[in-house]
C-alpha cells in the first residue's frame, strides 16, 4: 500500500524555495545579484567626495543594484511548473494551483526579504569601512533605510510575477514581458 503525503502550505513553499536554488539560472541571477551589490557598494564606498559615504547613499545604490536581476529569479519560479510539460507527479502532487501560485509569491517575497537583508549587510560593512565622512551623519534614518530597502527589494521581486508573465506561463515570453516599462 503506498502512503500519499499531503503537502502542506509550508513544505510547498519549502519545495519552491529549493527549486529557486537548484536550477543553474536562477542560481546565477542570485549570484549576480549579491556581486552586482557587493561592487555598487565599494564603488560608492571609496570613490567619490567622502560627503557620498554615508549609509544612506551606499544602501541606495547597493539596494538598487541588487533590485536588477532579482525580478527575473520570481518571472523564473512562477512560470516554471508552467510549461508545455505537465506538472510533475513529484514536486506538486496534491497541490491545487491556486495553492501553488500562493507559494510561488511567498517564495519570492522570502527571497526579496533575504536579499535586502544581505544588501544591508553589505552597506553596513561598506560603510564601516570607509573614511569617516565629515560630520556625524554617516549613520542617520538608519531604521528608515532598512524598512525602506526591504520594501524595494520586495517591489522589485514582485514586479517580476505581476499579471503578464502568470497569463503566459512560459518562461521566454514571460522575461521579454516582465522587461517592459511599468
Amino acid at each position: 500500500m503506498k502512503v500519499m503525503r499531503v503537502k502542506t502550505p509550508a513544505r510547498v513553499i519549502v519545495s519552491e524555495l529549493r527549486k529557486s536554488v537548484s536550477t543553474r539560472v536562477c542560481r546565477w541571477l542570485l549570484i549576480a545579484s549579491g556581486v552586482v551589490g557587493v561592487l555598487s557598494a565599494g564603488l560608492v564606498a571609496f570613490t567619490g567626495p567622502a560627503d557620498d559615504h554615508t549609509f544612506a547613499t551606499i544602501s541606495f545604490y547597493t539596494q538598487s543594484a541588487i533590485s536588477l536581476p532579482l525580478p527575473f529569479v520570481s518571472v523564473l519560479l512562477m512560470t516554471q511548473d508552467f510549461g508545455f510539460r505537465p506538472r510533475s507527479a513529484t514536486s506538486t502532487s496534491g497541490v491545487s494551483r491556486g495553492a501553488l501560485i500562493a507559494a510561488k509569491l511567498l517564495a519570492s517575497m522570502i527571497i526579496a526579504v533575504t536579499a535586502a537583508s544581505g544588501g544591508v549587510l553589505i552597506s553596513v560593512l561598506a560603510t564601516s569601512a570607509t573614511a569617516r565622512a565629515p560630520g556625524d551623519g554617516r549613520w542617520e534614518a538608519t531604521g528608515m533605510i532598512i524598512l525602506g530597502s526591504v520594501l524595494v527589494q520586495l517591489i522589485a521581486q514582485l514586479r517580476g510575477p505581476r499579471s503578464t508573465p502568470m497569463i503566459i506561463m512560459r518562461s521566454p515570453g514571460a522575461l521579454l514581458m516582465s522587461l517592459q516599462c511599468c
